[in-house]
Parts: C-alpha cells; structure tokens; sequence
C-alpha cells in the first residue's frame, strides 16, 4: 500500500513520531498529505522549534509562510535576541512589518542586535564588536525606510524610544534624510535630548552636513549648548562640533542664534577659543572674541595664546 493511501488518523499518528526535518518532508510529497499534514507541520514547529517559520519567514518575505505560522499561534513576540518584526524591519519588507504588527507583535521592544553580524552602524562608530540593543523604529531609521517607519509610527510607535545606548530615532536622520527627519518631527519627536550616552540632533545635523535639517532644527529654537555624546560629538557642543568638522560658517550662525562659546569639551576642558586659537583659525578667534569668548580660561594651566606659543616653539610644530 502506498503512502498516501494510508488512512488519514493513521497518518496523522506517524506523524507525530517525526521530527521537523522528516515531517517538512513528509509534507511536500504529494498535494494529499500536505493538505493533510501541513498544519501540524507548523504547530510542530511552533511547540518544539520556537516557531523558528516565522522568523525565517519575516527574514525572507515570505507572507504566506507567516500567515500560516501565525494560524498555528506561533510566537509573534519572538525570542531572546531574535524577533520576528525586528527581522522584516532589517530586510526592508514593508508588507511583512504590517502583517506583524497587525498580529500583535511588540512594536517598542528592545532586541538585542550582534554588531559583528549585522554590520550595522555602531560596529563603526568605536563601540567595538559587541552585542547592542534597537528597537524597530530605530532600525528603520538608520535603514532610511519611510513606508516602514510611518506603519510603525501609526500603530503607535514611541517616536522618542530609546536604545541601548540611549539614542533615539531623530539623530540618525539627522545625518541627512531630510524626508525622514520631517516625518519625526511631525511625529512629535523631542529635538533637545543628548547627553553622555545620547546623540545631540544639533549636533549630529552639523556633521551630516544638511543644511537643511541644520536650518529645521533652528526654526524649533533647539538648545544650542547641550552637549552630544556620540562617537563624533562626544561630550561637545554643537559649535565644539562645528569647529571639529571644520563647518566655520555653521560657527557663526550658531553665535548669532546665541551659543555659549566658553563652555569646554568634556573630556579636556577645552574651549572652543582654545582650540581655534591653537589651530590657526584667525577668523574664528575673532568671532568668537566679539561674541564674549573668555581667552584667559585655562585648561591644564595654559591658555589659549600660552598653548599656541608653546606650539609654535615646540620641535614638532618645526617638522610639521
């Protein structure tokens, strides 16, 4: 008798024996048996492989896949490092990212994400080769996917949600999408946020080099002295971050809307009349000395014109 003329309970029976490899292929052997089997083949994989169909499926687009998955309750919430919406969110699949959240997948959970895997932008940003936590909105942020971060924002994604590290959506657009940066400032998201682990909007929109989401954020009236605390704006000020990026025309705009030029670097206690006047930068000593920058703070007991003597007369600065 062959197979598939065995009576269904029968089948049914065997099947439970198997494992997920045999039974998947037990399945696609005839149009009989899957229709017959199908459907445990999923509950299977739901009790006894951590409904790993849905991911795989939210990996590759596979809707029909995770509708049948979700039939057979599997875990829409995901496991450990892993989830399923985290998942069509990296691979870019918007309709995926609906049917997920539609099924109720967590929309602001934390997943935690392996940089070394992912070669997501963290890896390269000096935090080394470590695990970190995002969230979906995040991830669709850094991936510039619009359609995507306006389904998570319609079902109620926390414009202001934070990652591992305390970052949250705004600065990544910041870097330059403008259309993007629109769409979280209409959202509601918070502009004045940074910090020692938080990316400063401000700041990171000067080294994005878009004017345009610079002259957005000025039209909001940001604080111009919070301090950033990203790989490129660590512990500086928008106008530190403009004279270390070398965007001296953002130097005197930032002056005019009124910036504190004394307050220092926080690492060295450097201002930016110190740095400016080391470097060379003649026009920018001058601004900054019309807008009240303090030449006598000194941090490490030199100010700025001492530092740039001892510079001058150093044997390095005459190899250089």
């Amino acid at each position: 008798m062959k197979l598939h003329h065995l009576p269904s309970e029968l089948l049914l029976s065997i099947a439970e024996y198997l494992g997920q490899s045999d039974l998947n292929n037990l399945v696609q052997t005839n149009l009989h048996l899957r229709d017959l089997l199908e459907s445990h083949l999923y509950r299977h994989n739901v009790r006894y492989v951590h409904s790993s169909a849905l991911i795989f499926a939210a990996i590759s687009g596979q809707e029909n896949v995770a509708r049948k998955a979700l039939r057979e309750n599997a875990n829409v919430k995901g496991i450990d490092s892993i989830t399923p919406l985290f998942e069509a969110v990296s691979n870019r699949h918007l309709g995926m990212v609906k049917l997920l959240v539609e099924s109720g997948a967590p929309i602001d959970r934390l997943v935690d994400v392996e940089t070394f895997h992912t070669g997501t932008w963290p890896a390269y940003l000096g935090y080394g080769l470590r695990g970190y936590a995002d969230t979906a909105l995040t991830k669709a942020t850094s991936l510039s996917h619009l359609g995507i971060m306006k389904l998570l924002l319609n079902h109620g994604a926390n414009v202001d949600g934070t990652n591992d590290f305390g970052w949250t959506p705004l600065p990544w657009a910041a870097f330059g999408c403008e259309r993007i940066f629109k769409l979280l400032l209409e959202s509601g998201a918070e502009i004045n946020i940074g910090g020692h682990r938080q990316y400063n909007p401000l700041s990171q929109s000067i080294c994005g080099s878009s004017r345009a989401i610079f002259n957005l954020l000025l039209d909001r009236n940001p604080d111009l002295d919070r301090y950033g605390g990203s790989y490129f704006t660590k512990g500086q000020t928008p106008l530190w971050t403009a004279l270390s990026q070398r965007y001296y025309e953002t130097i005197g705009i930032l002056l005019d809307e009124g910036a504190n030029p004394n307050l220092p670097d926080i690492d060295r206690g450097r201002t930016v009349l110190w740095m400016a006047v080391v470097r060379g930068h003649e026009e920018v000593t001058r601004a900054l000395l019309a807008r009240g920058a303090d030449p006598n703070i000194a941090p490490g007991g030199q100010t700025p014109l001492l530092q740039r003597f001892s510079w001058e007369m150093s044997p390095l600065q005459r190899v250089y």
